[in-house]
């Protein structure tokens, strides 16, 4: 009998220890995930860092905050998301994922010095939802040429790439600053 309650001590540790082990090995790979593409952007030539990363796994969600990426052109964009969210993440292949629900929180982006009478153009919006999202795990190379023609060329080759059911943007405000 002592031999039989030993054995269930000892399964029942080694399920606990692999439950949480589990866990752990998933929070760092998504990390390592997150950082690995946050490096790629570095290696391009622009400044981007992030806040905390969390990833629960029950309900595969992930979460990034504080996210600030701006281009190394001579034209620069940047983007600042205050939260980032997937959840219901998944991987269809090797080169794309896909997401139940996607919402970023307190997003702008902008861009200065686009032409010389255009000081500034920003996009500020307080959320942005995205159902049923599928699209590359990888961002691809940015533009050469800081010109707003290649930006936008770039924008919408990334948008071309990503399905979705739905995207809500309930408020969205732009302000355009000239040049003295």
């Amino acid at each position: 009998m002592k031999k039989i309650l030993l054995g269930l001590i000892a399964v029942a540790l080694v399920a606990a220890a692999g439950y949480f082990g589990f866990d752990f090995y998933a929070q760092r790979r998504v990390t390592r995930e997150v950082e690995a593409a946050f490096e790629q952007l570095r290696a391009a030539g622009a400044k981007a860092s992030h806040g905390k990363i969390a990833f629960d796994v029950k309900s595969r969600t992930l979460t990034i905050s504080d996210i600030v990426a701006e281009s190394g052109a001579q034209s620069p964009a940047s983007v600042k998301i205050a939260r980032f969210t997937a959840s219901g993440l998944g991987q269809l292949d090797p080169a794309r994922f896909s997401a139940d629900k996607v919402e970023f929180g307190d997003i702008e982006v902008g861009v200065t010095g686009l032409t010389p009478t255009i000081a500034s153009l920003t996009y500020k919006a307080p959320q942005i939802t995205v159902k049923d999202y599928s699209g590359p795990t990888g961002l691809p190379q940015l533009p050469a040429s800081s010109s707003i023609f290649e930006l936008y060329r770039f924008a919408f080759t990334q948008l071309a790439s990503i399905n979705a059911a739905s995207v809500a943007v309930p408020k969205l405000t732009g302000t355009l600053t000239f040049s003295a």
